[in-house]
């Protein structure tokens, strides 16, 4: 929860359908009609208006305090682990709703109190976190399982993961020491905002940037020391699905450097510098007849219904909401449907709801995401739902929207952070799609985005919005082959980013980036300003989208590269999400390639 809280504008208009389109297509078309019968937002009966919120809060508060007493009142363990999820999911039946509205809704009354609510559970989950009596209860739910055989690894799993949570807080520590650390926690999580919010306003200096970094790495090193773990990095590598220490993350990182630096200099003798990529691009791309014109928004959704179709057995399917339940004329209700029967855990076919919000506005998130609202567990079995955002520009005509290649790619990898919201099975709410540490739930997300990238899955989409002509190959190789000549330099960059990361937070204090680069004989003409940011939000964890991205090459090469609509491979992979993080990933990945994931693939590519 704690690292879960880390609009009105333009709105597209549509005209009326000129040519047939795909029903899951003609949704991004014309606005689907709007039901007669009212809901609240995202479906929940109490938000019909802003105090929801509150009026949600009070009511699950009462029911997680009942499942706090019965967990601590069992001598059973999977009794006390259940009650303990089912108080998690009291808790978070509110926050993660607050938390998608406190990103998306373009109503400042709605934010405030989205905000206000999350503050408040915050405090309670601070008081939860000082009850010694409820640890005790995990820690004899820990030792009953602790010989458990494998066939109870999920709940294993689980109690790990909440002993690990509950410990990270200072649970474990005596009362005054407690309170330090949940103050410096407190502190931690409102310097982090700030600190993002502060590259998005034109009023801080580099000096400003650089002093709140000072101070966020100094706060997270103390609480690190606190808890008897040398470093922050040390202390967040606990909960890694990948690395154990800061030096197998170091070694795996440098060695990756080693093997792209003579290939990141080549690329970099032809552009100039590191900050003319972007520019060269778009002189070398408008040489060339624009390919976006082929990448249509409805094209692009029917081209990701048909792949789910192919890999899944799932067929999206545009609804019309209820009144109330969107924030935005403008986002679109899709469900997912499994065409198959008879599946266990699924009590109809609907599996599960996304509401896609995928163009800018005022107040509202501006990069993108999935939010989840909801998720299916043994306990809770409701249809999970989530929300994704995206920006897309409004380039193209009042039918259709031109999305440009960045961007369908953005579109591909959060989808596949929604197949992983939607598509879990767990027992646990802690275990549920993508809660799970972050180097183990990007690997669905950059699995699903290698698809965009595959000719052959484009041609059975991508289609020109006037002719109605397939992308040529020849055309999509060129515009590829550009991508493909600085590949080297942003992967360089990314692990660069993610070693300075690791430095910082593994020394306690903030060094010179171009310092950092000399060290691995690197020249970096860029100011360290710029390559600061990822760090208010990532602490010891920016390398978990290069590790993820290798894993999910692995998985592509051995299990999607003949054939990307392999239907034997797509139920494997469904298989492997529907397990949520209530299995360690390398095992998931071990018995879906049949061997451990190695980097080789990834480097190859």
């Amino acid at each position: 929860l704690m690292l879960c809280l880390r609009g009105r504008g333009c709105q597209p208009h549509f005209r009326p359908k000129q040519r047939s389109y795909s029903s899951i297509a003609a949704a991004f078309v014309s606005k689907p009609p709007v039901l007669n019968e009212t809901s609240g937002l995202f479906q929940i009966p109490l938000l019909t208006k802003p105090s929801g919120f509150q009026d949600l809060f009070h009511e699950r508060w009462k029911e997680q305090e009942m499942n706090k007493e019965a967990a601590i009142a069992s001598s059973d363990p999977l009794k006390i682990l259940e009650n303990f999820d089912r108080l998690s999911i009291a808790l978070c039946d509110v926050s993660d709703p607050a938390n998608a509205a406190l990103y998306s809704h373009p109503d400042p009354t709605w934010k405030e109190s989205a905000s206000e609510t999350l503050q408040e559970i915050v405090s309670k989950i601070t008081s939860m976190n000082a009850n010694v009596t409820i640890y005790d209860t995990m820690l004899k739910a820990h030792d009953a399982l602790k010989d458990a055989p494998e066939s109870f690894v999920e709940d294993k799993t689980c109690i790990k993961r909440l002993l690990t949570d509950a410990e990270s807080q200072g649970i474990h520590l005596p009362d005054e020491q407690r309170m330090h650390v949940v103050d410096l926690e407190n502190t931690i999580l409102r310097m982090a905002q700030a600190y993002d919010q502060m590259f998005d306003s034109a009023k801080y200096s580099p000096y400003d940037v650089e002093s709140l970094l000072q101070q966020l790495v100094r706060a997270r090193h103390e609480v690190a020391t606190y808890l008897g773990f040398e470093s922050y990095s040390e202390k967040w590598l606990k909960s890694s699905e990948n690395f154990k220490s800061p030096g197998e993350v170091r070694n795996f990182l440098t060695n990756l450097l080693e093997q792209f630096r003579e290939k990141a200099e080549e690329e970099i003798s032809h552009i100039g510098t590191y900050d003319d990529i972007i520019n060269w691009r778009e002189r070398e791309s408008a040489k060339l007849p624009p390919i976006n014109q082929y990448f249509t928004l409805g094209n692009i959704m029917d081209g990701i219904d048909r792949l789910c179709q192919s890999l899944f057995n799932i067929k999206l399917q545009a609804v019309s909401p209820y009144k109330g339940e969107l924030c935005h004329p403008s986002v679109r209700k899709i469900e997912f449907h499994d065409m198959s029967s008879g599946n266990l855990g699924r009590s109809s076919e609907n599996l599960g709801t996304i509401y896609m919000d995928l163009f800018p506005r005022g107040n509202k998130y501006s990069h993108c995401g999935v939010f989840p609202i909801s998720f299916w567990t043994q306990h809770t079995p409701t249809l999970p739902k989530a929300g994704l955002l995206m920006n897309f520009p409004m380039k193209g005509n009042d039918e259709n929207v031109f999305v440009d290649s960045k961007d369908m790619d953005d579109l591909f990898h959060e989808f596949g952070h929604a197949l992983h919201t939607i598509l879990s099975r767990t027992k646990y709410q802690q275990l549920a799609g993508t809660r799970g540490a972050l180097d183990a739930v990007e690997m669905p997300s950059t699995l699903f985005q290698q698809f965009s990238k595959d000719y052959r899955v484009l041609k059975t989409f991508a289609r020109h919005y006037k002719t109605g002509e397939i992308l040529p190959e020849e055309l999509f190789r060129k515009h590829k082959r550009i991508e493909d000549q600085t590949t080297a330099l942003l992967l360089r960059d990314q692990i660069l980013a993610s070693l300075y990361d690791l430095e910082v937070h593994t020394k306690g204090h903030v060094n010179r980036y171009r310092d950092m680069c000399r060290k691995h004989h690197v020249h970096d003409d860029r100011t360290s300003f710029r390559s600061l940011r990822h760090l208010g939000a990532y602490a010891s964890s920016y390398y978990s989208y290069i590790i993820c991205e290798a894993n999910s090459i692995d998985i592509w090469k051995e299990k999607f590269e003949k054939d990307p609509f392999n239907a034997t491979s797509g139920r494997q992979l469904r298989d492997l999400l529907e397990k949520g993080s209530g299995t360690p990933q390398i095992d998931l990945i071990t018995k879906l390639i049949g061997r451990k994931p190695r980097i080789d693939n990834f480097v190859n590519s």
